[in-house]
């Protein structure tokens, strides 16, 4: 049986871990959470191509509080920050679901940079 880890634990890694990790501004958006969810899923051998229609729970082992630190993740990783913006996470079930939120989330930081605005902060 799997135990869940704690909310403090998620929140000390999502505050903990480097960002520089093998984050990269040209890294795509598949590739970026391809990454992220090799280093927050327990059984994906390092071999193993990921393919999109994988469960993020059954297939990937990501459970809920996991899934949301990897997409706060994402966020500070694309200088977004995911509360401010409304993130919903509740229909992403696959791993093609977390790409495509990877890729709204990159369009938000790339607006976001474009736009002037810092910290997350939109100019009004």
């Amino acid at each position: 049986m799997r135990c869940a880890k704690s909310v403090s634990l998620l929140v000390s890694e999502i505050v903990c871990k480097p960002l520089t990790s093998g984050a990269s501004s040209a890294e795509s958006a598949e590739a970026r959470v391809e990454r992220l969810v090799r280093e927050y899923s327990d059984g994906v051998p390092s071999g193993r191509p990921l393919r999109q229609e994988l469960s993020l729970r059954e297939d990937l082992a990501i459970e809920s509080l996991s899934l949301v630190s990897l997409a706060v993740r994402l966020g500070i990783e694309l200088g977004v920050d995911v509360a401010d913006v409304g993130l919903e996470l509740g229909e992403v079930k696959t791993l093609g679901d977390l790409v495509r939120v990877a890729e709204s989330i990159q369009v938000l930081g790339s607006d976001l940079t474009n736009d002037g605005s810092h910290d997350g902060e939109k100019r009004t």
